[in-house]
């Protein structure tokens, strides 16, 4: 049987399918994260994504916490639980606001954004 994933991901446009990373890349401009979160390094009021996934990062408590799957899900449900040593507690939580399948889709594309597979 064929892999039902690779075939949305070589036809994305079929019937309005989209892969995961695509849906996060479109998620990531439409819901605002884009105003404060780059994906190129730079700085922002918020920490850019380039290389986040899977990172070891410093918090404002002195914790240090790999950025996962767990810890992004946590940061846009409850941002204010884990703040990046150096930036403020300003980010709005996202609870209500997002289905489930929207945070995995924002985590897919921060995680490809680490890879080096994709391009903002």
């Amino acid at each position: 049987m064929a892999d039902p994933g690779a075939f949305i991901e070589a036809n994305p446009e079929i019937q309005g399918l989209d892969t995961p990373v695509n849906m996060g890349r479109k998620l990531y401009a439409k819901k605002g994260c884009a105003q404060c979160h780059s994906v190129d390094g730079s700085a922002g009021t918020g920490p850019s994504f380039q290389g986040l996934f899977g990172a070891s990062r410093a918090m404002q408590d002195g914790s240090v916490v790999v950025a996962d799957e767990n810890y992004i899900r946590e940061s846009i449900l409850n941002p204010n639980a884990r703040v990046v040593a150096g930036y403020q507690a300003v980010m709005p939580t996202y609870q209500g606001r997002l289905k489930d399948r929207d945070i995995t889709a924002l985590i897919a594309y921060i995680e490809s954004l680490s890879e080096g597979s994709e391009t903002p």
